[in-house]
């Protein structure tokens, strides 16, 4: 029996409330390509995308990020020229428009980066999976409740920045704008999966099944569903969340390394009040966020 049969018969069944019709969950056989980021990954695993994960057209990705993750077409053309500015390669097809092979988005400080939230450091695991204990980690943040606020994820993300500051050999800091910015996507991306109106919460249950599994999380809905539009990056919720999410990412880099902390969350985790601030706390300034800054959102946790 194929090895993706058997993985359909042990893994856990899922009730959605987005209707996936025609895109069932499957695994990623041997020979297909996926990348170091679960938004494009469960795209391909439920065939949003092409499922082999290669030569994807640009516009088959932005139509599916919008459909399933409420990112607005647009948006998601705009974060793929960020893409191609910070070195990912895109190839070409036959009528000359571009095309993303999922597994060269692993291009080590252009695409992929120290510092994941779900997965180790290329220096440690090249190509790296996720990370049980890293999920694990993020999961202990606010240890009394069943959801993860901004506050949450961002102590969690400063802690990953000191680590690979502190420990990997190689670690290049993230002292570029653009890096901080994608960084600073990524909290943001974390917390348009979840189903809040304004991004305030997410459900740890449903971020660990998104980030074991790379699968639309149980009961997931989009923004279009509840009557909302897609999030733009430029103007809305998520640009403003983006903003809180960069006050973090920049201390964390700029911290003195004395600071840094001896365990990694999940061993002793953080809590929230550490990061030094709630999402009402954004400084004016910090929301001037220009376009090399989201060089990634779709490299998002990586």
């Amino acid at each position: 029996m194929p090895v993706q049969a058997v993985l359909l018969l042990v893994l856990p069944a899922t009730t959605y409330a987005l209707d996936v019709s025609g895109h069932e969950w499957i695994p990623k056989g041997p020979e297909d390509a996926r990348s170091p980021c679960p938004a494009l990954n469960t795209l391909a695993n439920h065939g949003y995308i092409y499922r082999n994960g290669k030569d994807i057209p640009l516009d088959v990705i932005a139509q599916a990020g919008e459909d399933v993750f409420s990112i607005a077409f647009d948006a998601v053309k705009w974060i793929a020229d960020g893409a191609r500015y910070a070195g990912v390669e895109f190839g070409e097809l036959p009528d000359g428009s571009p095309a993303l092979t999922l597994s060269d988005v692993f291009a080590h400080n252009k695409g992929e980066h120290d510092s994941s939230i779900v997965r180790p450091d290329e220096f440690f695991e090249p190509h790296a999976n996720r990370s049980e204990e890293l999920i694990d980690g993020l999961m202990s943040m606010n240890p009394t409740s069943d959801f993860l606020f901004p506050e949450d994820i961002s102590a969690f993300q400063k802690s990953r920045i000191m680590d690979s500051r502190l420990n990997t050999p190689d670690h290049v800091p993230h002292t570029d704008p653009g890096r901080q910015g994608q960084l600073a996507s990524e909290g943001s991306l974390i917390m348009n999966v979840g189903n809040s109106t304004n991004l305030e919460k997410i459900s740890k249950a449903a971020l660990r099944e998104w980030f074991t599994y790379e699968r639309i999380p149980e009961f997931h809905t989009t923004r279009m569903e509840r009557g909302l539009d897609p999030v733009d990056l430029q103007t809305d919720i998520s640009y403003e969340m983006r903003g809180f999410f960069l006050v973090g990412v920049t201390e964390a880099v700029n911290a003195p390394l004395e600071e840094a902390p001896t365990k990694m969350p999940g061993v002793e985790a953080p809590t929230a009040s550490s990061a030094g601030m709630s999402a009402s706390d954004m400084p004016a300034q910090q929301m001037i966020i220009v376009a090399p800054l989201v060089i990634g959102v779709f490299n998002a946790l990586i």
